[in-house]
């Protein structure tokens, strides 16, 4: 009877989604195939999700289902097969929800630092790879360091896209400033972003890549001087210095300067490359300055003196509290020794005169005056005048200062007297010869500074003759006394 369920045979199954695979049916009721009324069988199929399906957030598919009634017999004619019937059919669509979860992750690495010191190229590489489940497009990489390169980028295939499980590197050149090496660190932050498929949730992006590259400080200093002088070791002639401090570590100094402690120096005149005070790595400063020559650098046949240089480094700065440097202790360089010899050129001058102050009697008096005079540049000292002439008096010194003792320029006057004897008177004159000596200060040893040569002393004569007339009545006026100088 129409409209009663029916036996229906040739039961199938069929879904044209690409991919998936044969259709693997259970435990039929009855035969193969056929179902009754109210009848059912299971059957299963397996697919593998795309990329486009996660791409797409879902898998759509459409089953049918067919089967072929029995034939349509004619009620009046029960012996007829009957015509056949149409097959029946259904169809069931399913929507599989595929999550999407984009994500992305990055890493950033360096090559180092061999020597922290400015003009050193540092090449950072970055790993960017999609950690999530969907394609994302639009992939780039971002570093702000100033003066860093152009990121080159090595795509596994489309630009700007990356598959899930896939990575990209990038590659950048940064050269370290003298900032850099200043603050002892560079301090860089790269990011990533990217776009996923439409639908999509927005993608997870990593934490920035932090990465600080350490600069070790060495601060370093080093002074230099030198001096010339070219004219007569005399008092008040000037010695000219000259100073260079050179910048020999990796960081720029302030504070920079250079001290002589020689008494008497001029101030110091810098030339400096750029601020003063201040010089980079491999910067020089010079000055120069002037000293005045005193007696007693003369005496002592060289000016020594010593120069310093000074500096301080920039602060030391933690990256993790960068708003707190720590000042860093000023350096400063060992002494230099500078000696300026200075040649002595000692020497001493005798005059000697005679005055007989009555007629040329036994017993009347010669007075006798002597002049004797440093006429070199050094002190002299243990400076004596000797007379052997019999019969003189002792000398009377008067020294311009300390006894014996005779700076350049300087003269000792002595006098002394003679009473005639009748010998003299008989021999009609008298002639006699004094001597000066005086001991120069020990000589500079450039070989040996701290034993300086004893010098030999120096020595000058002076002769005078006295006439002496035989009588006053015939011979007066006296004729001049002749003086005779002996070296």
């Amino acid at each position: 009877m129409l409209g009663q369920p029916r036996t229906l045979t040739e039961v199938g199954v069929d879904d044209p989604l690409p991919g998936l695979s044969d259709i693997e049916f259970g435990d039929w009721p009855g035969e193969d195939h056929v179902l009754a009324p109210g009848q059912e069988v299971v059957a299963t199929a397996t697919y593998e999700l795309t990329q486009a399906d996660v791409n797409a957030g879902s898998v759509v598919n459409l089953v049918e289902a067919d089967g072929t009634p029995p034939n349509i017999k004619d009620p009046e004619n029960p012996d007829d097969p009957g015509e056949p019937a149409d097959p029946v059919e259904d169809e069931d669509p399913e929507t599989v929800v595929v999550p999407g979860g984009p994500a992305l992750q990055l890493t950033k690495t360096s090559d180092g630092i061999d020597d922290a010191v400015a003009g050193q190229t540092v090449t950072h590489e970055f790993v960017a790879t999609n950690t999530g489940n969907v394609t994302i497009t639009d992939v780039s990489i971002t570093d702000e360091l100033e003066g860093l390169g152009e990121l080159s980028y090595d795509w596994p295939a489309d630009r700007g896209v990356l598959q899930p499980g896939q990575s990209v590197t990038a590659t950048a050149q940064y050269t370290v400033t003298q900032a850099d090496v200043d603050r002892g660190f560079v301090h860089n932050i790269a990011t990533v972003d990217g776009t996923p498929p439409p639908g999509s949730p927005d993608v997870e992006l990593p934490p920035p890549a932090e990465e600080i590259i350490h600069l070790p400080p060495a601060p370093g200093l080093i002074v230099d001087k030198t001096s010339s002088f070219t004219a007569d070791a005399v008092v008040g002639e000037t010695i000219e210095y000259a100073f260079a401090a050179t910048n020999t570590g990796n960081v720029t100094l302030t504070d920079v300067s250079i001290a002589d402690p020689l008494p008497g120096l001029s101030s110091l005149s810098y030339d400096w490359p750029g601020d003063t005070g201040v010089l980079a790595p491999g910067e020089t400063v010079t000055a120069t300055a002037t000293y005045a020559l005193t007696q007693a650098d003369i005496d002592a046949g060289v000016v020594h003196n010593t120069a310093t240089a000074g500096g301080t480094p920039p602060p030391s700065i933690d990256p993790d509290d960068p708003d707190n440097p720590v000042p860093s202790d000023p350096i400063g360089t060992p002494p230099v020794h500078e000696d300026t010899p200075l040649p002595p050129n000692p020497g001493i001058d005798l005059v000697k005169t005679s005055d007989l102050t009555a007629e040329a009697v036994a017993g009347d008096e010669v007075e006798y005056g002597f002049v004797a005079t440093n006429t070199g540049n050094v002190t002299l000292t243990d400076v004596s005048l000797t007379d052997p002439l019999t019969g003189l008096s002792d000398l009377t010194f008067d020294w311009p200062g300390e006894r014996s003792v005779l700076a350049p320029g300087e003269s000792v006057q002595a006098t002394a007297t003679l009473v005639l004897a009748q010998g003299h008177i008989d021999d009609g004159l008298v002639e006699n010869t004094a001597t000066v000596t005086g001991t120069p200060p020990p000589s500079y040893n450039p070989e040996d500074p701290a034993t300086p040569t004893p010098h030999d002393p120096v020595r000058d004569q002076s002769t005078v003759v006295t006439e002496l007339p035989p009588n006053a009545i015939s011979t007066w006026p006296r004729p001049p006394n002749i003086l005779v100088k002996a070296k």
